[in-house]
């Protein structure tokens, strides 16, 4: 169910997600989730948000010097 709307009518897209740190906007292209047909609404599925957190998490110690090697 649509957190804004209320509606059921989503349908599975991909869409962008971009955040803004230390001055940067960051990204990421083609994110799979669901969007509500009627307001427009975007819902990631836990895994989904698991991994855009492992993404930031990332690029965050990559912008304060801490990259570990993984990407």
């Amino acid at each position: 169910m649509c957190g804004s709307c209320f509606s059921d009518d989503k349908v599975e897209a991909v869409t962008d997600f971009s955040y803004e740190y230390a001055n940067y906007v960051v990204t990421i292209h083609d994110v799979p989730c669901l969007k509500c047909r009627v307001c427009g609404e975007v819902l990631f599925a836990g895994e989904i948000s698991g991994q855009i957190e492992a993404v930031a998490d990332t690029i965050k110690n990559m912008l304060e010097g801490n990259d570990n090697g993984n990407v």
